[in-house]
């Protein structure tokens, strides 16, 4: 019996994932449970199980390939077991959508198997070499990142650029090459009608492909900004009593999990106990047309890592104390330092806090990390001169407050109410849940 293997969603808004290191080769036995391939998705990288003994009898996806969620990558099943009718119907399989090598004047086809390629019309993965000698896999021209960088910067088609990497993959210098040879293919120059003649003159340092991490980050936030119409409303609290009430259970909360407390996990606790009170701020827009408000929250907390921004999950975070949300909050903020999270710790969130406030910002504004409908921005704890209700003037501990919501979900005037009774618990927050 053939068992798929599946890339599964890391995440609610994970939409493809990259194939990294398969640690098997067709053929080679496999034990339900053993790591079978590595892949990124939502700027971690992850192992996949086998979720069944057997022979790794078709590996439909390479290295370095990006593939849709859901779509079977490989497939497990008994030695010798055939597998050509199921291949064949794999345009069928829920998640897997056919792929179809677009129409090509004199291609050669070649199965990844080395079959003729009328053997299986539904293959999953098929190499083609068109006559201007690009290699395409599954309809998709076979190049590095850096490549693809380089052909849209200089306006080349990879589809006349002949690759000499592995396998025929197009790499940078192939461009490069081409590009300084101008030959067909380069897609024309789009015309600047009072400025032709210039050229850009700025001497290049370095030229440095993006990160799977930072490709994950570069088109969560484009998506953020296309689809959710930002509104953010800023206030600014005083922390007087949170500057206290940090100082009172330091050596607790030390001596119970090792961890030094931090504004940020009384900041947690705050805006979980509000968001129980304005459950509309912990929601999610369905389909342009319904709005789902969950019942868990769970706070995400923005963490600059070595790889760029991660935002691991508190989960159920109104109903910790305040002790165990720094006690779980230090461990994953050491394991996204180590590049350790898993997915589940990076997932499930209904609301983030970022703060820049340890590099001196006083006021920034975020952007939504969707498919949540706000974030709090929270600047630097400054000690400033303000006005006390009896009007005199008094140095206190102040910080900005910034909330970015999904006005298509959430109005000016609510939003306001929100961040106005986050103000209200930082201020006296000595009724929250020690």
């Amino acid at each position: 019996m053939v068992t798929p293997l599946i890339l599964p969603a890391f995440s609610l808004g994970m939409k493809e994932g990259t194939i990294l290191k398969w640690y098997k080769k067709e053929k080679d036995n496999v034990e339900k449970g053993e790591i079978v391939v590595k892949v990124f998705g939502e700027k971690m990288e992850v192992d996949l199980d086998s979720p069944a003994k057997g022979i790794l009898l078709k590996i439909l996806y390479g290295e370095n390939v990006d593939v849709p969620v859901s779509t079977v990558i490989g497939l497990i099943g008994e030695p010798n077991e055939d597998i050509s009718s199921y291949i064949s119907q794999l345009g069928k399989v829920v998640g897997a959508p056919p792929i179809v090598a677009p129409p090509i004047a004199q291609q050669s086809i070649i199965t990844t198997s080395g079959a003729p390629a009328n053997s299986a019309p539904g293959t999953a993965q098929v190499e083609i070499t068109t006559a201007k000698g690009a290699t395409l896999i599954g309809g998709r021209v076979r190049a590095s990142p850096a490549a693809r960088r380089i052909a849209k910067e200089r306006h080349v088609d990879l589809m006349g650029v002949h690759g000499t990497g592995p396998s025929g993959r197009i790499i940078s210098k192939n461009v490069l090459a081409f590009s300084e040879l101008g030959g067909a293919g380069t897609v024309a120059q789009p015309e600047v009608p009072a400025v032709t003649g210039l050229k850009d003159t700025r001497k290049v340092k370095h030229v440095t492909p993006l990160s799977h991490t930072r490709r994950v980050i570069a088109k969560r936030m484009c998506q953020s900004a296309r689809t959710a119409p930002h509104i953010t409303i800023i206030m600014e609290s005083d922390m007087s009593e949170i500057v206290k009430l940090r100082e009172k259970l330091m050596p607790e909360v030390e001596k119970r999990t090792g961890a030094k407390l931090s504004y940020t996990d009384i900041v947690v606790k705050a805006v979980a106990k509000a968001l129980e009170e304005f459950p509309y701020v912990n929601s999610t827009l369905v389909d342009e047309n319904t709005v789902k408000a969950f019942d868990e929250i769970n706070v995400g907390v923005a963490i600059a890592a070595k790889e760029g921004l991660l935002v691991p999950v508190v989960r159920d975070a109104n109903k910790l104390s305040i002790a165990e949300i720094s006690d779980k909050l230090n461990q994953l903020i050491e394991k996204a330092h180590k590049n350790k999270l898993t997915p589940e710790e990076m997932q499930g969130g209904t609301f983030t806090i970022t703060s820049l406030g340890m590099y001196g910002v006083d006021v920034f504004i975020p952007i939504i990390n969707p498919p949540e409908s706000g974030i709090l921005a929270i600047g630097r704890i400054n000690r400033k001169p303000v006005c006390d209700e009896k009007g005199q003037i008094v140095v206190k501990p102040m910080a900005f407050l910034a909330l970015a919501v999904d006005h298509r979900v959430i109005d000016g005037a609510p939003a306001a109410e929100f961040l106005q009774r986050v103000k209200e618990i930082l201020e006296d927050p000595f009724a929250l849940r020690y």
